[in-house]
This record gives C-alpha cells, sequence and structure tokens, in this order.
C-alpha cells in the first residue's frame, strides 16, 4: 500500500517473498525490513523503525487500518492504539464508479454507486485477495490494485461494525504463502525422457546468459557447465542444455537490462526479474511463473492501473526500473459449450420431376 504524508512525501509499504515488509520513501528504499508500526490515534502519527510520520486527517483512519491490515500479514509488531473503526468510506473502482459506504442511524451497511443508493442494507461482502475483487448482493467490482489491502481493510471494518457476514480472504489475516520457483516441465527429467531437436544457439536470448527462452515449449532452458549444475537442475524436472567443455556465457550480451519490480495485491513484493528492453511482456510473465508460482494465463500485470499487452516489449510498455508492476491473478474463464445443431421442424415441399 501506499500513502503520502503530511510532509508531501510518499511512502510504500509492500511485503517481499520471505514476508517482511519494506518501507520505500519517494521511490527509494528507506526500511530493508520493519520491524515494528507505533501509532498515535490523537496525533495521527506513526513510528516505524527510522522515524515518524504524520498522516493526514481526512484519510488516517483509512491508512491506519491498512497499515494494522499489513503489519498482520507480515507478522510485523503493532503497538500504541488500534485504529479507529470506519463509519463510511468511498472509492472508486478499477470502472471508475465511485462506491460510497455508510452507516445508517440503524446501524446497517449502505452501498450507494455514483450518487445513487444501490444496497441499501448490506448482507454480505466476500473478498477474493489474489484477483483483487469485492463481491457484494448485487454484484463484483475490482479494487486498485496499489490500493488493495487498504480498501480491503477500511471494507472489512465497516463490515464488523454492521454485522455483515465477510466471506472469502481476511485482509487482516495473513495469507501469504511462499511460492514454488520450480516449474514443473513434463518430459525433462533424470534418463532423458524427451531429447529436444534444437540447438542452444537457436533459443531467445534472455537477461540472464545460463539461460535462454524456447518460443514452441514456453519454457525456460538451463545451460549446464558442470556435473553438479546439471544434476540439480534435472533434480528439478527442468529442461537443460549442457556442454562440459564449453563457457556457456554470450560474450555479446552487452545491453543494459531492466530490474523489473512486481508486487501482489496482498503486497508481498516478489523478487525482482532482470529483463531485456526488446523482450516482451508475455516472456516477462513466464520469469514471473518461475517465482511466484502464477500460470501465465491466470496473470494480470498492472502498470499505474493499465493492463499490459502480452505483445508489447518492456520498454514499448513503460516498464522502467523505477517503475512497480501490481500482478493480480485471475481465474481462466471456462470454455464455451458447444452450440448444438440447429434443427428444423415442419414439412418439406415435395419435388416432382
Amino acid at each position: 500500500m501506499e500513502l503520502v504524508d503530511c510532509d508531501g512525501d510518499r511512502l510504500q509499504f509492500f511485503i517481499n517473498k520471505a514476508g517482511v515488509i519494506r518501507e520505500y520513501v519517494n521511490g527509494k528504499l528507506s526500511i530493508e525490513r520493519v520491524t515494528k508500526l507505533e501509532y498515535s490515534k490523537a496525533a495521527g502519527t506513526v513510528r516505524d523503525d527510522t522515524g515518524v510520520f504524520k498522516l493526514k486527517p481526512d484519510d488516517q483512519i483509512a491508512k491506519a487500518l491498512g497499515l494494522r491490515a499489513l503489519a498482520a500479514q507480515a507478522g510485523v509488531a503493532w503497538c500504541g492504539d488500534e485504529p479507529t473503526p470506519a463509519t463510511e468510506f468511498v472509492l472508486t473502482d478499477t470502472d471508475g464508479d465511485k462506491l460510497e459506504f455508510s452507516l445508517t442511524d440503524m446501524g446497517k451497511l449502505q452501498e450507494s454507486n455514483n450518487g445513487k443508493v444501490e444496497i441499501a442494507e448490506i448482507q454480505q461482502l466476500r473478498f477474493d485477495l489474489s484477483a483483487g475483487t469485492i463481491e457484494d448482493d448485487t454484484g463484483v467490482f475490482k479494487l486498485p490494485a496499489s490500493e488493495c489491502i487498504e480498501k480491503a481493510s477500511v471494507l472489512r471494518s465497516l463490515a464488523s461494525e454492521a454485522g455483515v457476514k465477510w466471506c472469502g480472504d481476511d485482509p487482516n489475516i495473513s495469507t501469504l504463502a511462499t511460492p514454488q520457483a520450480v516449474l514443473d516441465i513434463e518430459n525433462c527429467a533424470a534418463d532423458w525422457e524427451y531429447q529436444c531437436p534444437k540447438r542452444w544457439e537457436s533459443l531467445s536470448v534472455t537477461a540472464r546468459p545460463n539461460e535462454r527462452f524456447c518460443d514452441s515449449c514456453k519454457e525456460i532452458v538451463y545451460f549446464c557447465n558442470t556435473e553438479e549444475e546439471l544434476a540439480a537442475h534435472v533434480d528439478q524436472r527442468r529442461c537443460v542444455a549442457f556442454d562440459l567443455r564449453a563457457d556457456p556465457a554470450p560474450k555479446d550480451l552487452t545491453t543494459e537490462t531492466v530490474a523489473v519490480q512486481v508486487v501482489l495485491l496482498s503486497g508481498q513484493e516478489l523478487p525482482i526479474v532482470h529483463m531485456l528492453p526488446s523482450q516482451t511482456v508475455a516472456f516477462l510473465k513466464v520469469a514471473l511463473t518461475e517465482v511466484s508460482g502464477i500460470p501465465t494465463e491466470q496473470q494480470r500485470l498492472l502498470l499505474d492501473e493499465h493492463e499490459l499487452v502480452d505483445e508489447q516489449s518492456v520498454q514499448a510498455a513503460g516498464v522502467t526500473s523505477d517503475a512497480i508492476l501490481h500482478l493480480a491473478r485471475v481465474e481462466p474463464e471456462p470454455p464455451t459449450p458447444a452450440k448444438p445443431p440447429r434443427r428444423v421442424m415442419g414439412r418439406k415441399k415435395r419435388c416432382f420431376f
């Protein structure tokens, strides 16, 4: 999540693969490992490991609830006051609709859409953290990627105050799991179940000299320079290439790479992936599968709330080493059932010859 404090500084909080909160100030890493957050409700301040920052009065409750949820997910000590429960909340979803939630005089939770009451009394809210969506009694809306945890935690607070049933993921409980960093590739194992007819030189160059991409099987191929490397990759059922007499490092790989930083909607920060500017977003998704365990077809990459197109190059998509991408997981659409053959009923005209 991110916020702008009273001094005008932009603060961003992400959870990395190890479950550690890292804090950035104006785009630069400020705290490698946040160990505690201390909140003063009266002063509207939060003390971290290096100092104190002051929340803006107009969004103090929302930001405090968001930070509280992030600390709960990462197991960071929360000291001082608990945030004040929310009584009203306004957000703009990814479709541009302005949604307003407020407690009525009867203590019920009411929802308005673009100024018109849509649900007089909400009965249930369901949160899907991986997709960043909230389902209410009439449908589903998507939360902005950079505000997912914060917005969900405020809605969770409102639901608790109104006695609304909360289903799905809870933003105040850790749902982080260690991502699988192994590609489960069939036909590539010990005893050479499959021998690829392609040559190493024909594979697409990546940012890492010992890794290339196969455009046919859409997998990373790892070059092994020692018996130990070969055994390690084979044990993990990865596709490999090897020539124990050769140096696999390309001598002409001088293009500067882009250090791509990607964050899940939960706030979890994935390991940095290095890409060539000319490589496509589709190839970036392949690399992200290895560090997140999320299949490429279920990845939705967002930069400033705009979805990246697979066919674009990293450079054309505006991805730089200073940018932060958000990764949302979407379930694949079920296959469309085949239409039954059209049936014609009636009596066909007789033909006379």
